[in-house]
Protein backbone atom coordinates (compact mmCIF):
# COMPACT_ATOMS: atom_id res chain seq x y z
CA UNK A 1 0.00 0.00 0.00
CA UNK A 2 2.36 2.61 0.96
CA UNK A 3 4.80 1.80 -2.27
CA UNK A 4 1.44 2.72 -4.25
CA UNK A 5 1.06 5.95 -2.03
CA UNK A 6 4.43 6.48 -3.34
CA UNK A 7 4.45 5.83 -6.52
CA UNK A 8 1.09 8.34 -6.79
CA UNK A 9 3.00 11.00 -4.98
CA UNK A 10 6.09 10.73 -6.99
CA UNK A 11 4.14 10.74 -10.35
CA UNK A 12 2.20 13.73 -9.03
CA UNK A 13 5.40 15.71 -8.38
CA UNK A 14 7.06 15.09 -11.29
CA UNK A 15 4.36 16.26 -13.46
CA UNK A 16 4.01 19.70 -11.78
CA UNK A 17 6.14 21.41 -14.49
CA UNK A 18 3.98 19.58 -17.40
CA UNK A 19 1.23 21.20 -15.49
CA UNK A 20 2.77 24.52 -15.17
CA UNK A 21 3.19 24.48 -19.15
CA UNK A 22 -0.28 22.90 -20.25
CA UNK A 23 -2.05 25.63 -17.71
CA UNK A 24 0.32 28.20 -19.79
CA UNK A 25 -0.81 26.82 -23.21
CA UNK A 26 -4.64 26.90 -22.06
CA UNK A 27 -4.83 30.26 -20.73
CA UNK A 28 -3.09 31.67 -24.07
CA UNK A 29 -5.72 29.66 -25.98
CA UNK A 30 -8.81 30.69 -24.10
CA UNK A 31 -7.11 34.78 -24.04
CA UNK A 32 -6.87 34.80 -27.60
CA UNK A 33 -10.71 33.58 -28.20
CA UNK A 34 -11.45 35.70 -25.73
CA UNK A 35 -10.00 38.89 -27.07
CA UNK A 36 -12.32 37.88 -30.36
CA UNK A 37 -15.57 37.19 -29.18
CA UNK A 38 -15.57 40.11 -26.46
CA UNK A 39 -14.02 42.73 -29.16
CA UNK A 40 -16.98 41.48 -31.19
CA UNK A 41 -20.05 41.33 -29.07
CA UNK A 42 -18.71 45.20 -27.83
CA UNK A 43 -18.70 46.29 -31.11
CA UNK A 44 -22.31 44.74 -32.37
CA UNK A 45 -23.69 46.48 -28.66
CA UNK A 46 -21.52 49.77 -29.60
CA UNK A 47 -23.91 49.67 -32.96
CA UNK A 48 -27.23 49.17 -31.33
CA UNK A 49 -28.21 46.54 -33.69
CA UNK A 50 -29.82 45.23 -30.54
CA UNK A 51 -33.05 47.65 -29.23
CA UNK A 52 -33.73 46.58 -25.51
CA UNK A 53 -37.40 47.44 -25.95
CA UNK A 54 -38.91 43.73 -26.79
CA UNK A 55 -38.32 41.26 -24.08
CA UNK A 56 -36.76 38.58 -25.95
CA UNK A 57 -34.20 41.30 -27.42
CA UNK A 58 -33.66 42.40 -23.72
CA UNK A 59 -32.65 39.33 -22.71
CA UNK A 60 -30.06 39.05 -25.67
CA UNK A 61 -28.37 41.80 -25.10
CA UNK A 62 -28.60 40.81 -20.86
CA UNK A 63 -27.00 37.41 -21.92
CA UNK A 64 -24.44 38.77 -24.22
CA UNK A 65 -23.23 41.21 -21.74
CA UNK A 66 -22.96 38.84 -18.72
CA UNK A 67 -20.80 36.21 -21.24
CA UNK A 68 -19.30 38.31 -23.87
CA UNK A 69 -19.66 41.66 -22.36
CA UNK A 70 -15.66 41.85 -21.36
CA UNK A 71 -12.94 39.73 -21.41
CA UNK A 72 -12.75 38.63 -18.03
CA UNK A 73 -16.30 36.99 -18.67
CA UNK A 74 -15.52 35.99 -21.68
CA UNK A 75 -12.65 34.06 -20.64
CA UNK A 76 -14.75 32.19 -17.88
CA UNK A 77 -17.44 31.25 -20.46
CA UNK A 78 -14.84 29.78 -22.77
CA UNK A 79 -13.53 27.81 -19.58
CA UNK A 80 -16.96 26.93 -18.27
CA UNK A 81 -17.43 25.39 -21.95
CA UNK A 82 -15.22 22.80 -21.86
CA UNK A 83 -14.82 21.83 -18.06
CA UNK A 84 -18.52 21.44 -17.80
CA UNK A 85 -19.23 24.51 -15.78
CA UNK A 86 -21.84 25.73 -18.12
CA UNK A 87 -23.97 24.34 -21.47
CA UNK A 88 -21.87 25.87 -24.07
CA UNK A 89 -25.70 25.67 -25.89
CA UNK A 90 -26.57 28.51 -23.51
CA UNK A 91 -23.68 30.74 -24.29
CA UNK A 92 -23.53 29.89 -27.79
CA UNK A 93 -27.29 31.67 -28.50
CA UNK A 94 -26.00 35.53 -27.91
CA UNK A 95 -23.59 34.89 -30.00
CA UNK A 96 -26.24 33.92 -32.80
CA UNK A 97 -27.44 37.21 -32.94
CA UNK A 98 -23.68 38.81 -33.98
CA UNK A 99 -23.22 36.56 -36.78
CA UNK A 100 -22.88 32.64 -37.96
CA UNK A 101 -19.23 33.45 -38.39
CA UNK A 102 -18.99 33.13 -34.65
CA UNK A 103 -20.93 30.17 -33.70
CA UNK A 104 -18.47 28.55 -35.92
CA UNK A 105 -15.68 29.93 -34.67
CA UNK A 106 -17.12 29.14 -30.98
CA UNK A 107 -17.51 25.46 -32.56
CA UNK A 108 -14.43 25.35 -33.72
CA UNK A 109 -12.34 26.28 -30.24
CA UNK A 110 -14.64 23.80 -28.79
CA UNK A 111 -13.54 21.07 -31.18
CA UNK A 112 -10.36 21.99 -31.10
CA UNK A 113 -9.69 22.25 -27.01
CA UNK A 114 -11.64 19.59 -26.42
CA UNK A 115 -10.73 16.85 -28.72
CA UNK A 116 -6.84 18.13 -29.67
CA UNK A 117 -5.75 19.89 -26.70
CA UNK A 118 -7.01 18.45 -23.86
CA UNK A 119 -6.47 14.80 -25.37
CA UNK A 120 -2.88 15.92 -25.70
CA UNK A 121 -2.35 17.03 -22.53
CA UNK A 122 -3.53 13.90 -21.12
CA UNK A 123 -1.09 11.92 -22.99
CA UNK A 124 1.95 14.10 -22.03
CA UNK A 125 0.43 13.88 -18.11
CA UNK A 126 0.43 10.15 -18.53
CA UNK A 127 3.66 9.80 -20.39
CA UNK A 128 5.45 12.03 -17.84
CA UNK A 129 3.79 10.22 -15.46
CA UNK A 130 5.39 6.66 -16.81
CA UNK A 131 8.80 8.17 -17.21
CA UNK A 132 9.16 9.04 -13.89
CA UNK A 133 7.88 5.98 -12.38
CA UNK A 134 10.44 4.08 -14.89
CA UNK A 135 13.56 6.46 -13.60
CA UNK A 136 12.99 6.03 -10.16
CA UNK A 137 15.82 3.17 -8.99
CA UNK A 138 13.77 2.56 -5.70
CA UNK A 139 10.61 1.67 -7.66
CA UNK A 140 12.42 -0.15 -10.47
CA UNK A 141 14.60 -1.94 -7.05
CA UNK A 142 11.34 -2.61 -6.02
CA UNK A 143 9.63 -4.09 -9.10
CA UNK A 144 12.41 -6.02 -10.15
CA UNK A 145 12.02 -8.24 -6.49
CA UNK A 146 8.71 -8.59 -6.65
CA UNK A 147 8.96 -9.60 -10.83
CA UNK A 148 11.33 -11.94 -8.79
CA UNK A 149 9.19 -13.11 -6.04
CA UNK A 150 5.86 -14.00 -8.75
CA UNK A 151 8.15 -15.62 -10.99
CA UNK A 152 9.70 -17.99 -8.15
CA UNK A 153 5.83 -19.02 -7.17
CA UNK A 154 5.10 -19.49 -10.47
CA UNK A 155 7.66 -21.87 -11.03
CA UNK A 156 7.08 -23.54 -7.78
CA UNK A 157 3.65 -23.89 -8.67
CA UNK A 158 4.52 -25.60 -11.63
CA UNK A 159 6.51 -27.97 -9.93
CA UNK A 160 4.55 -28.70 -8.38
CA UNK A 161 2.03 -29.47 -10.29
CA UNK A 162 4.74 -31.33 -12.84
CA UNK A 163 5.10 -33.99 -9.62
CA UNK A 164 1.69 -35.59 -10.03
CA UNK A 165 3.13 -38.57 -6.98
CA UNK A 166 3.87 -35.56 -4.36
CA UNK A 167 7.31 -37.31 -3.78
CA UNK A 168 8.44 -33.70 -3.74
CA UNK A 169 11.20 -34.95 -6.46
CA UNK A 170 11.11 -34.05 -10.33
CA UNK A 171 12.04 -37.43 -12.59
CA UNK A 172 13.53 -36.50 -15.64
CA UNK A 173 10.42 -39.01 -17.04
CA UNK A 174 8.07 -37.29 -15.28
CA UNK A 175 9.17 -34.02 -17.30
CA UNK A 176 8.84 -34.89 -20.34
CA UNK A 177 6.04 -36.59 -20.07
CA UNK A 178 4.26 -33.46 -18.95
CA UNK A 179 5.66 -31.42 -20.92
CA UNK A 180 3.34 -33.44 -23.91
CA UNK A 181 0.45 -31.42 -21.84
CA UNK A 182 -0.70 -28.64 -24.06
CA UNK A 183 -1.32 -26.88 -20.52
CA UNK A 184 1.91 -27.08 -19.54
CA UNK A 185 3.60 -25.79 -22.75
CA UNK A 186 0.97 -22.88 -22.71
CA UNK A 187 2.41 -21.95 -19.11
CA UNK A 188 6.09 -22.50 -19.93
CA UNK A 189 5.46 -19.63 -22.74
CA UNK A 190 4.01 -17.72 -20.77
CA UNK A 191 6.71 -17.68 -18.33
CA UNK A 192 9.35 -16.69 -21.40
CA UNK A 193 10.65 -20.37 -21.00
CA UNK A 194 10.86 -22.36 -23.94
CA UNK A 195 9.34 -25.57 -23.50
CA UNK A 196 11.33 -27.87 -26.05
CA UNK A 197 14.41 -27.68 -23.83
CA UNK A 198 13.47 -30.22 -21.39
CA UNK A 199 17.01 -30.77 -19.80
CA UNK A 200 17.12 -26.67 -19.07
CA UNK A 201 13.78 -26.46 -16.74
CA UNK A 202 15.14 -29.91 -14.90
CA UNK A 203 18.07 -28.42 -14.53
CA UNK A 204 16.33 -24.50 -13.54
CA UNK A 205 14.21 -26.53 -11.19
CA UNK A 206 17.05 -28.99 -9.67
CA UNK A 207 19.04 -25.93 -8.64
Amino acid sequence: VLGALRTLLHSLVSTVKTLVWALLLLIMIIYIAGVLFTQAAFEHLQAGRLSPNQDDEAKAIALLEKHWGSLGASAITLFQAISGGVDWDLVVRPLEAIGWIWMALFFLYLAFTLFAVLNVITAVFCQAAIDSAEHDKDMVLQSMIANKRMYEEQITRLFRDIDRDGSGFLTLTELKYRMKDDQVKAYLTSLGIDNADAWTLFKFIDT
